[in-house]
């Protein structure tokens, strides 16, 4: 299912979406948890590096992003009847 559906889906049923998809909360999700694509990338190139001089990929350690943004959508919060605590809003990115 695309994201779009599966947002106008919850939408249409009253429920809350949550997702790690970059842009999803610009689209509609209520909270979006997004990894910075340029740090996602040079994780995935340190790996490609490594796999091509020759070591083994089922012994490479799992790398995990360091900058991660907390995005709240303010327009789907409002239609859901939600307020977001003010020391919630604080640490996250508010798309309107």
């Amino acid at each position: 299912m695309q994201s779009k559906e599966i947002l106008a889906a919850a939408q249409a049923n009253g429920c809350i979406v949550f997702s790690q998809i970059p842009g999803l909360a610009a689209a509609g999700a209520l909270i979006g948890l997004e990894a910075d694509p340029e740090e996602q990338g040079k994780l995935v190139a340190v790996h490609a590096l490594q796999v091509l001089q020759g070591q083994k990929v089922h012994i490479l350690p799992v790398r995990e992003a360091k900058r991660v943004m907390l995005k709240i959508n303010q327009k789907t919060a409002g239609q859901l009847g939600l307020t977001i605590p003010p020391d919630i809003a604080s640490k996250a990115q508010i798309v309107k």
